[in-house]
């Protein structure tokens, strides 16, 4: 019993270090404690700074061109030849 290790181990570790890294990334965009960098946002003052703040943001955000959907290719191939 003892020379046996436990079948679900190997997978709780890579759940748990998953879901702790979402945690911590959570918790790091909550109170704006991510790893940035600051020196020009720092030099800002006002609407400047507000609106730079915004655009770096939406830039995060904007889903990367590998998230699109697969386009079809342009040989006729049907769902049976994928």
């Amino acid at each position: 019993m003892l020379n046996q290790s436990l079948d679900f181990s190997e997978e709780l570790n890579q759940f748990l270090v998953i879901f702790v890294t979402f945690v911590g990334c959570s918790y790091a965009a909550r109170h704006s404690r991510h790893i940035s960098m600051s020196a020009f946002i720092e030099q800002l003052t006002g609407k400047p700074a507000a609106a730079s703040l915004l655009l770096i943001n939406l830039l995060i955000l904007w889903p990367p061109a590998s998230a699109a959907p697969p386009r079809r290719c342009s040989c006729r191939c049907t769902a049976s030849t994928w």
